[in-house]
């Protein structure tokens, strides 16, 4: 969802820019400037004061419409509906707010990822902490492209660009967070042209080797009339509550509970494999009668101060010493999901960890909080939940990686830095994304995606369960897909 919210912002951010930029060999001002050709007039993408956009969010089988109004120079309104236009979450970015649902960026954040936008970029050239810098070429779906390097606060970005056109059809951006470094690419098809400014219509966006959701435009309104209620959050815009029982079956859904054996000391039966994104879970040796509770709040897993009859239980059984059997999981490792319990005052995840290089096993539970008696939607309770646990799929193969930071300044004896080298050409083109056809065999979509996780009959019907998506068979043939 993020790369066209931002698009559309960085339109707004581009208007107090000026001429072009500083920090680019001549060749790459060339490149620069052509990009901002494609995009429309410079002096028209100054005019823009508001934007109002609408895109659909295709993610794992299930869609999204998110309505979007950005207004110069600072503040945006998102509005997350389902297919019967239902609203599951409405986040409002502008300074000083505190009005986000959970699993929103944080508006910081927001800000700063928004200058690598392309449209922000090419009209901000004026700002001397911007570098770019000319690579080598590569093929994006049968177009030589050439590879245009840009960095800008320690974060850097490859946009691949058609040098006919100018228009970018591939970006590959690295950035750090607390899992780690990964690679966000972005591949951009479909361009239109709305009141003088052109944009893609459709993005695929993966990140670091798993696909991750589509985005259609809907709809584009530029220098829309925009009242203050746009950003406030209204009574009722809220998530509606949902049932504890509803909510237990589309977790389960998503995350396949894996069996231990009665002793805890070993897997009877495999299922979901999770990997944690943030540091801080507390664990205890899985020989323990009870795992310690971490609880998620406000972006951070902090252990729970009482551990209440779990501590003392097995203080109690297992004696002083089994309470030193501990350690605080960081961020990147992999556990089984044994348990998933949904109460009235939270969301209760219960993990355990292979063993470790001690031989020990350990386990621990991750409790997300809710309101009592305000059960939020599946759709935002999952979206909270994948800002800390992360389901590994059978990733789909990747699009090809771009080297990471393109160099450090220098200087050439111009009045500008130097520019930095420029990345090497990644070793192949990045793959269409893989589709399933009606009527398509067994063996055809296993040629494609691979063994399913788990598979069903039902009668008639055999069922294959993917990471992300659910396929029906009748009689050896694709007759469903969800």
């Amino acid at each position: 969802m993020r790369w066209t919210v931002y698009w559309i912002a960085g339109v707004l951010l581009a208007v107090a820019a000026n001429g072009y930029c500083q920090n680019a060999s001549p060749q790459a001002r060339a490149l620069v400037l052509k990009i901002q050709q494609a995009f429309g007039d410079a002096n028209t993408l100054r005019q823009v004061r508001s934007i109002h956009s609408v895109t659909t969010i295709a993610q794992g089988g299930k869609e999204l419409e998110a309505d979007i109004v950005t207004v110069l120079p600072d503040r945006m309104a998102i509005t997350y509906k389902d297919k019967k236009g239902k609203i599951q979450a409405r986040n409002v970015y502008m300074p000083g707010s505190s009005q986000l649902q959970p699993g929103a960026d944080d508006y910081q954040k927001v800000l700063k990822e928004l200058r690598l936008n392309p449209i922000s970029a090419v009209l901000r050239v004026d700002d001397p902490s911007y570098r770019f810098s000319v690579g080598a070429s590569m093929q994006v779906n049968g177009i030589n492209t050439t590879i245009l390097a840009v960095t800008v606060d320690g974060q850097s970005a490859y946009w691949y660009v058609d040098p006919s056109s100018g228009r970018i059809l591939r970006s590959d951006e690295q950035v750090t967070r607390e899992s780690g470094d990964v690679t966000d690419t972005y591949l951009f098809s479909d361009w239109k042209t709305i009141g003088g400014i052109t944009q893609p219509a459709h993005i695929t966006v993966w990140e670091s080797n798993q696909l991750k959701f589509t985005e259609d435009v809907k709809l584009v309104e530029y220098n829309a009339t925009v009242g203050p209620e746009v950003f406030q959050q209204p009574a009722g815009t809220a998530a509606a509550a949902s049932s504890p029982g509803s909510l237990q079956k589309e977790l389960q859904s998503q995350f396949t509970l894996t069996k231990m054996t009665a002793d805890k000391s070993d897997v009877a039966a495999a299922g979901s494999v999770v990997t944690l994104q943030k540091p801080g879970l507390l664990m205890y040796a899985a020989s323990y009668p009870a795992p310690p509770q971490s609880t998620y709040k406000n972006a951070k897993i902090v252990p729970n101060v009482n551990f209440g009859h779990s501590f003392l239980n097995a203080m109690t059984q297992s004696g002083p010493s089994a309470a030193m059997v501990q350690r605080t999981a960081a961020a990147g490792e992999t556990f089984w999901v044994t348990k998933i319990a949904v109460q009235d005052k939270g969301v209760i995840f219960t993990l355990f960890s292979d063993p470790e290089s001690d031989g020990v096993r350990y386990f621990g539970e991750l409790k997300f909080p809710v309101d009592k008696g305000s059960m939020p939607q599946p759709d935002v309770m999952l979206s909270t939940i994948s800002e800390v646990l992360a389901v590994e799929p059978a990733a789909p193969q990747a699009p090809a990686e771009v080297a990471k930071d393109p160099g450090l300044p220098g200087s050439d004896g111009n009045a500008g830095p130097v520019d930095p080298p420029p990345p090497p050409p990644p070793p192949e083109t990045p793959p269409t994304p893989k589709t399933i056809s009606l009527g398509q065999t067994k063996d055809q979509v296993e040629a494609s995606f691979g063994q399913p996780q788990k598979k069903a009959v039902v009668g008639n019907k055999e069922i294959y369960y993917y990471a992300d998506m659910k396929v029906t068979f009748i009689n050896g043939k694709v007759s469903d897909v969800q």
